[in-house]
């Protein structure tokens, strides 16, 4: 069996960390601790790939879980879902929830799965968890540095500190391109709730835009598995297992010394791998279970499954949280809504402007707006204690109702619920799903709490900005009128907005409930951690994507031994050239060291190091692998998007090469871009993708004459053929955007560089009394600047005279004009 004989061959060496789950968590971890290229990684994902190719390409051929407004159809699919179900609920009505969690790559905490809405909860949520673990590094000043270092916004920026455009995880904000959305915010506004410009920046409360994980430049998912495993995909040290059941953690005593693994797909022979440290990353569900299997939890629970006992810890599997939401949704005017794009030839066509370009309907999660609001008086709660997220459509029981109305809806629930439940596993075997009792409205006041979001939101529905949009009434229907009407309506049709949380909780070790401390180890054991949404201590007051993605940031800091990110200073200190780099005498050089050409009486070539703001404020070298070659003082490291990426490198050229060290800018900048590769490539997929096309016809064919359900097969294969022909297409497209696109601008970029190496600019003479003025002499050693100081040196003069900075900031698209003639009018 092929799984198998994989196994066997990745078991054959001894890991430094086995990552157990491929989703929110585990990908990150991936990342970051493959990065040290002396540690040994293993991923393993008990679902398949989220894709068959790390491109484009891959993507187009997954379409349900890359297409943002396909989120639906993942949620309906047993093979990349776990498909739980919780055990019938006493107060809603004895209903069991339907719970889907995502079995895929990027999605154990279901980032493939998920709405795709970009929130980072309240920063009253970290500081309340440093209260309740006992350590300050998990307060928000702690843990802001993690959101802003995973983050890559795609928008405007203007000043604001709270957004990261250098990360992995690609953010942008949804369009209003509907009268509906500007009115809901609006609408708000009148109802007396304030207006915020970012619900993840200074003021989370109010009404505006929510931002999304999702790629602009192709308008695709972003999940971790595109944004953090496929960058890491091509290192040595780094293996990925999918379709791997972990059954159980293997023990010496109490040290954790490796995990045993099966194929999920079909019963076959145990495989053991072994690693110095056991990193789960399974969800708030499968994270427990794990660690019940493998003896860890009530003695008293594990006994009764005959599971020999290593570490009693009562709290595992208890504290779970999850957020609850209700329905609200209102008839509107013909035209304003999406359900006109849920008919032919509408549908057809959106989905064809998808593949081909990657914009339109199709490219987007379409919970553009939302609110943040508290139900009762600011001396009562400090803090929003609701949320809205609100669509031009109906979306009915896990999108699987069928839309049968031109409206808008509003998904309202609250942040804090007090109902808290457990997960258990219900036998030995690891295929078994678990026990999940969330306790839904246990909690006395949890019910009155849901009663008063339908009230605020029908508040805000009869606002005067609904007046010429809204008609009647539609979920959950005027006739409900009383508090008890509303109560027993609410027990009817709640549902999970999919967080499960807090089932292995960080906290102090005297707490009973604790199950790992603040550096994600569980406790009385060695080598073995959890990291992921079940080790919050509380539930976030937020989507738990974001903040699940900056806890797997910390930790990988924590893991790896490395000092914690700090808040910067008040001027942000960015990657910055220390002066003493641009002078071949005090140059510090450097392993990543690359040429800066400069026709001075220094000679004409001077090699300067990369650095970085490191956690002690200081500047420290820069030997990150991942970042491209060409510097932006003002932004960092350009980041390698695929706009970038077209320009200057392939993902296999991204590392830093020594021999370039003394190379001048035309060695840096090729005289042409490696296309032949690329056209063979795009060339072969065309005539695959036409005789697939050519095939299906034949076929169609065949059955036309021998089929009696010709219809249904005929509908069936002409989708099969628009498929490959939108890929071809899709091809020829890309094939005419960089021959006529990229190329030009390349040669554009290689005179402005022959002309700036003619002494185009000033000279280096004119900087050196400046220079002095700031007494940055003798930079050659880290610790002698600071990183504030260096922040004051405005015009990144060092940068701009090794006459490198000007012509990126010129010629590559998406840099504003003025800032280039504001850079220009400094020199």
């Amino acid at each position: 069996m092929l799984w198998l004989r994989k196994a066997r061959q990745v078991a054959s060496v001894k890991y430094d960390f086995v990552i157990c789950g491929g989703g929110s968590a585990g990908c990150v971890l991936a990342n970051r601790l493959s990065a040290d290229k002396s540690k040994n990684v293993l991923l393993l994902e008990a679902g398949p790939s989220d894709k068959f190719f790390s491109n484009r390409l891959g993507k187009l051929i997954s379409w349900k879980i890359h297409m943002p407004a396909a989120l639906q159809y993942n949620l309906q699919d047993d093979k990349l879902n776990w498909y739980y179900e919780t055990v019938p609920q006493k107060h809603a009505n004895n209903r069991s929830f339907y719970w889907p969690r995502g079995r895929v790559l990027g999605a154990t905490g279901s980032s493939s799965l998920n709405a795709m809405v970009y929130v980072r909860g309240h920063g009253k949520d970290q500081d309340r968890w440093a209260q309740e673990i006992g350590d300050e590094q998990w307060n928000y000043d702690h843990v802001l540095p993690y959101f802003i270092r995973a983050q890559n916004f795609h928008g405007a920026i203007d000043g604001d500190t709270y957004k990261g455009t250098n990360g992995f995880l690609h953010v942008t904000d949804g369009e209003f391109n509907t009268p509906l959305y500007e009115a809901f915010v609006q609408a708000g506004i009148q109802a007396g709730y304030p207006k915020t410009e970012d619900v993840n920046g200074y003021q989370q409360e109010g009404f505006g835009k929510l931002p999304m994980t999702v790629y602009k430049n192709d308008g695709s998912r972003a999940n971790t598995s595109s944004c953090y495993l496929d960058p890491a995909r091509h290192r040595e040290n780094l293996k990925i297992l999918p379709n791997t059941l972990a059954e159980k953690v293997i023990f010496n005593g109490t040290t954790a010394t490796g995990i045993d693994i099966s194929s999920f797909k079909a019963q076959t022979d145990t495989v053991r791998i072994e690693a110095k440290e056991i990193i789960l990353c399974g969800g708030s569900i499968n994270s427990p279970q794990m660690l019940q299997l493998s003896g860890i939890g009530n003695y008293e629970e594990l006994k009764k499954h005959e599971i020999q006992p290593i570490v009693h810890l009562p709290g595992v599997g208890e504290n779970l949280q999850d957020h609850l939401e209700i329905p609200v949704s209102n008839k509107t005017l013909s035209g304003l809504s999406l359900k006109k794009y849920q008919m032919p030839p509408l549908m057809q066509l959106i989905g064809a402007e998808w593949f081909l370009r990657g914009t339109g309907v199709c490219a987007t999660n379409h919970f553009h707006a939302g609110a943040f609001i508290r139900s009762k008086a600011a001396e009562d709660l400090d803090h929003p204690d609701i949320q809205l997220h609100f669509v031009p459509s109906q979306y009915l029981d896990h999108g699987r109702g069928e839309i049968e109305q031109e409206a808008f809806q509003a998904h309202v629930g609250t942040l804090r619920a007090k109902s808290t439940g457990h997960v258990k596993i219900r036998s030995r075997n690891p295929r078994d799903h678990p026990e999940i009792d969330p306790k839904y409205l246990s909690n006395p006041d949890d019910l009155p709490d849901l009663v008063t979001c339908l009230k605020l939101t029908r508040e805000i529905f009869a606002q005067a900005a609904f007046d010429e949009l809204r008609l009647e009434e539609l979920i959950p229907g005027k006739e409900l009128i009383t508090d008890r009407e509303m109560a027993d309506w609410v027990k009817s049709i709640i549902e999970t907005v999919y967080h499960p949380s807090s089932t292995c909780k960080m906290g102090r070790e005297e707490d009973p409930m604790t199950v790992v401390d603040s550096k994600c180890r569980v406790l009385g054991t060695e080598g073995l951690r959890v990291v992921d949404a079940s080790i919050m201590p509380s539930i976030a007051s937020g989507n738990l994507n974001a903040p699940t993605i900056a806890i797997a940031e910390k930790a990988a800091d924590i893991i790896l031994g490395k000092d914690p990110l700090i808040l910067p200073n008040s001027q942000s200190c960015g990657p910055i050239f220390q002066i003493g780099d641009c002078f071949p005498e005090t140059s510090v050089g450097g392993e990543h060291a690359f040429p800066c050409m400069a026709n001075s009486d220094y000679g004409d070539t001077v090699t300067f190091t990369k650095r970085r703001c490191s956690s002690d404020g200081h500047w420290s070298d820069l030997n990150d692998v991942n970042e491209p070659y060409f510097f932006d003082c003002t932004q960092g490291w350009l980041n390698q998007t695929e706009t970038n990426y077209d320009y200057y490198a392939s993902s296999e050229s991204s590392e830093y090469d020594d021999s370039m060290s003394n190379s001048t800018f035309e060695d840096v900048i090729p005289d042409e871009m490696p296309t032949n590769n690329y056209m063979s490539i795009t060339i072969s997929l065309a005539i695959v993708s036409f005789l697939f096309s050519l095939v299906s016809f034949i076929l169609m064919a065949v059955l036309i004459r021998k089929c009696t359900r010709i219809y249904i097969h005929m509908n069936l294969l002409a989708a099969i053929m628009l498929r490959h022909l939108t890929f071809i297409v899709f091809i020829l497209y890309k094939v005419i955007q960089w021959r006529i696109k990229v190329e030009p601008k390349l040669e554009d970029i290689q005179k402005s560089l022959i002309e700036l190496s003619q002494n185009q600019y000033i000279g280096w003479d004119s900087y050196l009394q400046p220079l002095e003025s700031y007494e940055l002499n003798d930079l050659t050693s880290v610790e002698q600047s600071t990183c504030s100081s260096l922040a004051q040196f405005e015009v990144c003069k060092c940068q701009l005279q090794c006459l490198l900075y000007p012509v990126i900031q010129k010629n590559l698209p998406g840099y504003a004009a003025s800032e280039a003639a504001s850079l220009d009018s400094k020199i």
